[in-house]
């Protein structure tokens, strides 16, 4: 009997999710399938007004959304946590432009809230919800319902390749694998004041997830090897912004790691906490109308923090390592890190400066993010980062303040 031929890619599952991700990325649309029905779709956050007229075209020349109850929630409509809402746009506001600032602007509630529907428990439309989180795109659709009939244009789009399809069940399952990642290149990359380190480049399916391990000096790696989980953050690490504390924190850890006889950053791709530098910059401009720093991800319909760390554990057990002395006060990367196998012997916490720039931001990790609080600021610094009686705030109470 005759063996069908070997696939050279292999999964095919796995390679038809990233190929419709990516297509989402640069502002295509994807045909997403269950069984009999079918949603053409396109991430608003990339889409081109050519497409978004050509999905428009295929749902009757109706310009329909699809947003997470969170983002609906900023709206006006309320739905049950968990639940898609549908909304159709009305002439005049049917356009692209007009879509973009419901699903992530933040004048949204000046315009006419359209005709909406709350979707529950419908896999085709979860799906291509989880499609466009995994494209790392904002949670929010552009959709036509083709099920049943296709338009001759759609009919020749998927007949020459043009509209990709990927079935809702190869999503969803994709969502649930344990992410792969493999080491890739490595060199010797010397720091200010002499601290010597090598830098190891790990990479996955897609070009963002590139991660980095910064090992600092010599570390003993079959001991409890001192450590940290830093998300990357452009703003503070590389411009030193004082919205936030990152890039004091990894600047403290890098004196600590040196002053320990070294010691490993893990240093991951998940801007924003977890939510890509565009809507970052989106979610700063909703702090600047008074909402916090959890709540401004949870208007752009994000969960508060959509990062994930057991990327961190496997690119620990790539290095060897299996106890760390963690530096942090985030208490769910000890958990997720122990989740992984990791053995956390000891929690080293982190102190910074507080300004009147990441007060709130401060205070608000401890309060929503469950940060531990044992780490005060005591000082005070203006935009020079120099000791400022004006710009100083009053410490938190010990006990109330971490990151």
């Amino acid at each position: 009997m005759t063996q069908p031929p070997k696939l050279i890619n292999g999964d095919r599952t796995a390679a038809a999710v990233d190929r419709a991700r990516g297509e989402l990325r640069h502002g295509r649309a994807v045909l997403v399938r269950d069984g009999d029905r079918a949603l053409l779709i396109g991430g608003l956050e990339a889409l081109e007004s050519a497409v978004s007229e050509a999905i428009k075209a295929q749902a009757s020349g109706r310009f329909v959304l699809l947003l997470n109850w969170r983002r609906a929630g900023v709206l006006g409509a309320h739905a049950r946590d968990g639940a898609l809402v549908s909304l159709t746009l009305k002439a005049p506001d049917d356009s692209l432009a007009s879509a973009q600032e419901l699903a992530y602007g933040v004048r949204a509630r000046e315009l006419r809230l359209p005709e909406l529907e709350v979707i529950e428990d419908d896999r085709l439309a979860d799906a291509a919800m989880v499609l466009a989180r995994l494209a790392q795109l904002a949670p929010a659709l552009m959709i036509a319902e083709v099920s049943g009939t296709t338009t001759a244009d759609l009919e020749a789009s998927l007949s020459v390749g043009d509209v990709l399809t990927v079935d809702a069940a190869e999503i969803l399952r994709a969502e649930q694998q344990t992410p792969v990642i493999r080491r890739v290149s490595e060199a010797r990359v010397p720091l200010l004041d002499g601290v010597e380190t090598r830098f190891i480049a790990f990479r996955g399916p897609m070009p963002s997830d590139e991660q980095v391990a910064v090992i600092i000096g010599n570390p003993d790696m079959d001991g409890p090897v001192p450590m940290r989980v830093h998300s990357s953050c452009l703003t503070g690490d590389v411009f030193g912004s004082l919205r936030c504390d990152c890039g004091e924190q990894l600047e403290t850890t890098i004196r600590k790691l040196t002053a320990m006889g070294g010691g490993i950053v893990l240093y991951l791709a998940q801007e924003g906490r977890g939510i890509g530098l565009t809507n970052k910059l989106r979610a700063y401009e909703l702090q600047d109308s008074g909402v916090d720093t959890y709540d401004a991800n949870a208007h752009l319909g994000f969960e508060p923090d959509e990062r994930r760390f057991d990327i961190a554990g496997l690119m620990l057990a790539d290095l060897g390592v299996k106890s760390v002395r963690l530096l942090t006060n985030n208490p769910r990367k000890v958990d997720s890190l122990r989740a992984e196998g990791i053995d956390v012997v000891d929690r080293v916490p982190l102190t910074g400066g507080l300004t009147r720039f990441n007060a709130q931001y401060l205070r608000t990790k401890v309060e929503k993010g469950g940060h531990f609080g044992e780490a005060a600021y005591s000082r005070g610094t203006d935009e020079q980062g120099e000791t400022n009686e004006d710009a100083k705030i009053a410490p938190f109470p010990v006990g109330k303040v971490g990151f």
